[in-house]
């Protein structure tokens, strides 16, 4: 869990920023040992600076945030197939913190919303195994993001970003193809361990950090045509009841074609996709609703991308209108 590796106090940013400098010129070597594997690794560093401005029309004072993330991760070599990876980040507001960030102390405040929470913690921590033919395995904290992240997805838009609690398969023994499949036990979301859940319960309500969940994903892409590649896909959430969002507890089955033909010296793009889903796993809401996607566009060699794009997320048929749901999604890349 990413609350037993939370400190109590948020360390300067000076002092890790020139820690990071200084260990990011760590070398890579092949690992002859365990030693050597985990002697040898890569270390990674991120520093990201970000400001938020929310204005709304309603009661709640104008939002300002201006903070900073630092990310200093650490991937051993592999021996004998065998590998891990861990990343830790801390988030630092800077200035007058003038922005509710739904975390714990950090809220009811009287501004409006800015999912930034102050917090240090493990953003991932996996072992790996790559020991068969063409496959890797996770098992661990991880990052998962699956084609456009219209369905699972990093939230890198947030300074937190959302990780997932999951064992992940990926092989390409098959030419030109990936495969992909998953069983996600928790989503850590991007309001931080530290959030604010609802009646008492830290893994519930629109603001918890973590959702406990049984789900299976399975994505299948085929990159073997020219002109597209097609994905074809699966994911079957099952939310715990003890979150509160057994409405998102569904099964979603769809298909993409994705691709791109020269046009006079630039590049003719496209893409569609057809999704369907139904409610499943404990969800009492009786639907189907169904996911259309299109789009067209135009990438001018050395000038810049056109597109123009066409998506409906329906409302179902059944016992009750329901949307179409993307609760893993990196929403803001769609949905504003």
């Amino acid at each position: 869990m990413k609350s037993a590796n939370r400190l109590t106090t948020l360390p300067s940013l000076t002092s890790i920023a020139a820690i990071a400098l200084l260990a990011g010129s760590t070398p890579t070597r092949a690992a002859e040992n365990i030693t050597d594997a985990l002697t040898g690794g890569k270390v990674s560093t991120n520093l990201q600076l970000r400001y938020e401005n929310v204005v709304e029309n309603n009661p709640l004072k104008n939002a300002k945030a201006l903070t900073a993330r630092l990310r200093l991760g650490y991937t051993t070599d592999t021996f004998k197939g065998f590998g891990a990876m861990v990343e830790a980040e801390t988030l630092t507001a800077l200035g007058n913190k003038n922005y509710d960030s739904k975390a714990a102390g950090q809220t009811a405040n009287g501004y409006s919303v800015v999912a930034d929470p102050e917090a240090t913690e493990i953003n991932q921590a996996y072992l790996s195994y790559s020991g068969l033919p063409n496959t890797t395995a996770k098992w661990g904290h991880q990052r998962i993001k699956l084609d456009n992240d219209r369905f699972i997805g990093n939230v890198g838009w947030r300074q937190n970003e959302q990780t997932f609690d999951a064992f992940t398969l990926v092989n390409k023994s098959l030419p030109d193809t990936t495969i992909t499949a998953g069983y996600i036990t928790n989503v850590n979301r991007v309001f931080s361990d530290n959030a604010f859940g609802s009646a008492g319960n830290p893994n519930a309500g629109s603001f918890s950090g973590n959702h406990k969940m049984g789900s299976t994903i399975l994505n299948a892409n085929y990159k073997g045509w020219g002109f597209a590649e097609i994905v074809g896909y699966a994911y079957l959430l099952d939310y715990d009841a003890m979150t509160g969002f057994t409405a998102n507890s569904t099964d979603t089955y769809g298909i993409r074609l994705k691709g791109s033909a020269p046009i006079g010296g630039n590049k003719l793009l496209y893409a569609a996709e057809l999704a369907q889903q139904s409610n499943a796993h404990g969800n009492a809401t009786n639907y189907t609703a169904n996911y259309t996607l299109l789009e067209v566009g135009v990438d001018v060699t050395g000038v810049a991308t056109f597109k123009v794009g066409y998506e409906v997320l329906g409302f179902g048929t059944g016992a009750a209108n329901t949307a179409f749901k993307t609760p893993l999604a990196t929403l803001h890349a769609f949905n504003g």
